[in-house]
């Protein structure tokens, strides 16, 4: 009984000290987390080139090089595509204000409106350029910490037998066959986040194709990559979109975006639910609970790391105290 006792403090203890330790990691060693995601997502591609018999130096460059390429010429088309409808919509204002003024009698004054905000923005300009040139400077900083983090994967990539044998000469056995089930299970998490960002791209491009909307595997590449943040997610598409075409009177679309916005949500709680309990062996129930815990402690992270906290609570469990034909989470 007291030995049952010691091993669950031990394994509360273990849990509560991971939870500050990820915040901590949060904080301070964020590009050192992000690099090592970052190795997660370079390893099955540098697995696959291995079992072809590519030398793993060779195919982790090959890999980084593909991957680079491949988001750099996403982002470069969608941040194109992006400018490209900013101007056309902020050419086309003049053309909404008249359409809305003949509609609606308190876009009368939207024309005034709209000479004021102009002016007002040129004002904040000039007022604000520090600010524009500290942002500049925040920009070189993000590319010295994206190109910190791209080479600290790179090498974890490259020196992965090397650390493994480390750890395993550090680590005893049974914690080290542990921690590999973890990673293991951490690993399908990130597979099911592309999974569901996936079926988002799948279920928005058949939804915009069926509104007859122009270009609608942009719109649905965008709001796949917008799908991977959960505070924010297509919603901040959505939502603007939504109320604009109320507003100038197409309420075919309207709704129809609407009904798919709500057919998006529903599709990826269910289908976000079903992948983590099938492929991590966890209820339901925990993994929302999980997910509401990890985003409050933790922010847009939480929707990764809730999930990941309990398959370590889960491991442990097994593997300090569970009796054989037990039932957990």
């Amino acid at each position: 009984m007291y030995k049952t006792n010691q091993t669950k403090l031990k394994v509360i203890i273990i849990t509560l000290l991971l939870i500050v330790l990820l915040k901590f990691c949060l904080i301070f060693l964020w590009p050192l987390v992000m690099a090592i995601l970052l190795f997660f997502i370079f390893e099955p591609l540098v697995k696959k080139l291995e079992y072809l018999k590519v030398n793993r130096t060779f195919s982790v460059i090959l890999s980084v090089f593909c991957l680079i390429l491949v988001i750099g010429g996403v982002m470069y088309y969608l941040l194109k595509y992006s400018y490209i409808q900013v101007i056309s919509f902020i050419d086309g204002i003049p053309e909404l204000i008249t359409t809305l003024s003949n509609k609606y009698s308190f876009a009368k004054d939207l024309k005034m409106s709209y000479l004021d905000v102009t002016n007002a923005l040129e004002q904040m300009i000039i007022l604000y350029k520090n600010k524009i040139i500290k942002s500049l400077f925040d920009v070189v900083n993000g590319i010295v910490y994206i190109f910190f983090i791209v080479t600290t994967s790179i090498l974890l990539c490259i020196e992965r037998n090397t650390i493994k044998k480390i750890l395993a000469s550090l680590i005893p056995t049974d914690y080290y066959i542990l921690m590999n089930k973890i990673l293991l299970k951490i690993i399908d998490m990130i597979k099911i986040q592309f999974k569901l960002v996936t079926i988002t791209c799948v279920i928005m491009t058949i939804g915009l194709l069926v509104l007859d909307v122009k270009s609608p595997l942009t719109i649905s590449l965008i709001c796949g990559i917008l799908d991977i943040l959960p505070l924010v997610g297509p919603a901040i598409i959505f939502i603007p979109w939504i109320i604009f075409e109320f507003l100038v009177g197409n309420m075919f679309v309207g709704f129809g975006l609407l009904l798919l916005y709500i057919l998006l949500q529903i599709v990826r709680q269910i289908m976000e639910i079903k992948f983590v309990g099938a492929s991590v062996g966890i209820n339901p129930l925990i993994t929302i609970l999980s997910l509401y815990f990890g985003i409050y402690i933790y922010g847009i992270w939480g929707i990764i790391i809730g999930p990941i906290l309990v398959i370590v609570i889960k491991e442990l469990y097994s593997e300090f105290f569970r009796k054989k034909g037990s039932t957990i989470i």
